[in-house]
């Protein structure tokens, strides 16, 4: 485990050898492997809602859920500032009130942007 990142959630540094999975992540991903998936091209849609949340986790799931085929991923992150964070490889947005337009333009701009992998489609 990494502790040295310049944000939380990260957007860059070091990573696992194995990102995580795509689409609705029911459980908390190692920022390492959240990493990994920034070099994929990927998106990540976290939240923090420690008593649940699901005015916010409900519509952000089914927004996932519709990316089928696209490096996005939604999970858990505990211990962030913020209810909500948007992130990319050195990119991140953190908000409170859940604001659909703002994940999709965010998703827009942010997915493919940089994959050095070439794996992003």
């Amino acid at each position: 485990m990494h502790n040295g990142y310049n944000s939380n959630p990260p957007t860059s540094g070091p990573h696992d050898p194995v990102p995580a999975p795509w689409g609705v992540l029911t459980g908390p991903v190692a920022k390492e492997k959240i990493v990994h998936n920034f070099e994929h091209g990927g998106v990540a849609i976290l939240h923090n809602c420690p008593s649940g949340c699901p005015d916010v986790t409900g519509p952000l799931a089914e927004y996932v859920t519709k990316q089928r085929g696209r490096y996005v991923l939604m999970a858990p992150f505990p211990g962030m500032e913020k209810r909500i964070a948007l992130a990319s490889w050195t990119r991140l947005d953190t908000f409170d009130n859940l604001d659909m337009k703002r994940v999709e333009k965010f998703v827009e701009l942010n997915l493919c942007r940089h994959d050095p992998e070439d794996l992003c489609r």
